[in-house]
């Protein structure tokens, strides 16, 4: 799904990347991050932010700045321990 940013919000976009995956049953969204910070992210908002909040399936976000490595051994991931995390 290609969509031009500067024309939709955030939360529009989301929610038609949201609509693709349950469409196409993904098991995981991934996204890229413009890695915005201080002034120029409050005024445009946070595409990966509105991801965040709306996917309801596995999201891997992807700093575009830094080097992807060829293969991945490890993986990171940070929970809260909740019941629903479980």
């Amino acid at each position: 799904l290609i969509v031009n940013e500067e024309t939709y919000s955030f939360t529009g976009v989301a929610k038609r990347v949201c609509a693709e995956a349950d469409r196409r049953k993904a098991d995981l969204i991934a996204v890229q991050s413009h890695s915005k910070k201080g002034l120029g992210r409050a005024i445009l908002g946070s595409f990966a932010e509105a991801m965040v909040q709306m996917a309801d399936r596995p999201l891997l976000v992807v700093n575009p700045e830094g080097e992807f490595p060829r293969s991945i051994n490890t993986i990171a991931v940070a929970e809260d321990l909740s019941q629903t995390s479980r």
